[in-house]
């Protein structure tokens, strides 16, 4: 006999929650990816327990727009063995149909090292150049992603040869995000950071998460 999905849904627009509005491409407010990503962090965790999570292969494959005049309503559903997701979106309007916004793979790790202790002052030392915070955002501005306070979480940068150190401040307590296993305007710096590398023209949008433990 077949079961039912494992599935979770929420309704929001460009206001709610309310970072949301913090993070504009072109002046519209985009559901970002690293909130796909931690819907699949908690997916993973209600689907899989408790353990070391592993997301595979996480692809953004259809952006999701919000507005004001319109709510949109989100389902995230896990297949049979909680080994896959799929999060699909639709507008709250009449005759609205589902379009598949994000698919990935989740496990658990069942080898889980120990990481590579870094010498923190040797990589300071390989990276003596201050790069400026102001300019950073200048940079992302100038191509069409505009971010408020919520998403300008990067507070120093320093660069190297073929490396750089971006401090990042963690969620503030109170905040929408301080209960996320991986707090979404965390993981949006950590994919603002390599941006800095490319310094070309055009927009570039996080679309392909290979691994991450």
């Amino acid at each position: 006999m077949a079961t039912a999905r494992r599935t979770w849904g929420v309704t929001l627009d460009a206001r709610t929650p309310p970072y949301l509005s913090d993070h504009r491409v072109q002046g519209a407010v985009v559901y970002l990816a690293a909130a796909f990503v931690e819907m699949g962090l908690s997916a993973a965790r209600a689907g899989l327990g408790e353990g070391p999570i592993v997301l595979e292969e996480v692809e953004i494959l259809k952006a999701l727009v919000l507005n004001d005049r319109a709510a949109s309503e989100m389902q995230l559903t896990l297949d049979d063995d909680a080994t896959s997701f799929d999060i699909r979106s639709r507008s709250c309007a009449a005759d609205s149909s589902w379009a598949l916004n994000v698919s990935g793979r989740m496990r658990l790790n069942s080898y889980s090292p120990e990481p590579n202790p870094i010498d923190l002052q040797a990589l300071l030392d390989r990276c003596p150049t201050e790069f400026s915070v102001f300019k950073f955002y200048e940079l992302f501005e100038g191509s069409g992603l505009e971010y408020g306070p919520e998403f300008r979480t990067i507070e120093s940068i320093r660069l190297g040869e073929e490396e750089g150190v971006f401090e990042i401040r963690g969620a503030e307590p109170g905040s929408d995000a301080e209960d996320c296993l991986l707090p979404p305007p965390v993981l949006d710096a950590c994919f603002q950071a390599p941006t800095l590398a490319i310094r070309g023209e055009g927009l570039y949008l996080p679309v392909f998460l290979g691994k991450l433990t």
